[in-house]
């Protein structure tokens, strides 16, 4: 009976000693502005690393990402992944080109399972203003008349949590969207006065 236990737990601890002496990968991220977009991108860089066994550091990285300040070169929204040996550089022509840069590079690590594989390259928007329109329900003052079915209705909730806003323009900003409108056949019902801004 130790001697069937034994058999089974060999093939463990050689996998376990295997993944022990295997050096980790690490990477470095320098960015000194404190743009938020920007910030957001290195998020998602962050989270990628993570996703594909990369190791972030400080400092005495194998790998460098540099995340450069606005370049008027570029056109806005446009941005530059400059990959040369182990140094990897994010150029933009403003900060939601450097955010683009960024969730592009995250994009790339999660396609390329790492670092293998990423290619430079360059891009900017075909088309300038891209996004939707959405009509909601915001409540029984102001229902969406395009839309009155029950999904609808029961949306309503969903309307108002502050979650729901924060996932859907994460979202557009991973998909490149930039314009959101949001509109109903008849807003009057809803239409209110906010102290600071009284001229909205």
């Amino acid at each position: 009976m130790k001697k069937k236990s034994l058999f089974f737990l060999l093939p463990f601890a050689v996998n376990l000693v295997a993944c022990n002496g295997t050096k980790q990968t690490t990477v470095s991220i320098n960015y000194a502005g404190d743009s938020k977009p920007v910030l957001f991108g290195i998020d998602d860089i962050k989270s990628a690393l993570d996703r594909n066994g990369l190791t972030l550091v400080d400092k005495n990285a194998d790998y460098n990402i540099t995340v450069s300040n606005p370049d008027q070169n570029l056109a806005e929204q446009s941005y530059q992944l400059s990959v040369e040996n182990h140094d990897i550089t994010i150029n933009g022509g403003d900060t939601t080109g450097l955010m683009y840069g960024a969730l592009q590079l995250a994009e790339d690590f999660n396609l390329s399972n790492g670092m293998e594989g990423l290619q430079s390259k360059e891009e900017s928007p075909y088309i300038d203003l891209r996004g939707f329109n959405s009509r909601p329900s915001l409540d029984c003052r102001t229902p969406s008349y395009t839309n009155n079915g029950d999904s609808i209705r029961a949306n309503v909730e969903n309307v108002w949590d502050f979650s729901y806003w924060t996932e859907l323009f994460d979202t557009m900003a991973r998909k490149r969207y930039n314009l959101f409108s949001m509109a109903n056949v008849n807003v009057f019902a809803s239409m209110i006065e906010v102290p600071g801004y009284e001229n909205v």
